[in-house]
């Protein structure tokens, strides 16, 4: 969509390489925390799009032993058009 800083997003904070097609992956500018944001214009994430994300996490943020966890956000007024979620206790 036109004019939506996430489907254009220009990076001001870090983003990570993601083998997940569907999703991008990048800290929250708001929080700070590594979230994953929907390519596209959707309000949530279909189960195995959530089992993919979950994998992937485990993957890439809790390295020796760590645990995480996935905050699955519901719509808010910053990206309330994609799908989104953080990865809390992500190191």
């Amino acid at each position: 969509m036109s004019g939506c800083p996430l489907c254009d997003p220009i990076w001001k904070t870090k983003h990570y390489e993601t083998e997940l097609g569907f999703v991008l992956c990048f800290d929250c500018g708001t929080c700070g925390i590594p979230m994953y944001v929907l390519k596209e214009h959707r309000p949530d994430f279909t189960d195995a799009e959530k089992d993919r994300i979950v994998e992937e996490s485990r993957r890439m943020f809790a390295g020796d032993g760590a645990t995480i966890w996935i905050r699955w956000v519901m719509r808010n007024h910053e990206c309330r058009d994609h799908a989104h979620c953080h990865v809390e206790g992500a190191k």
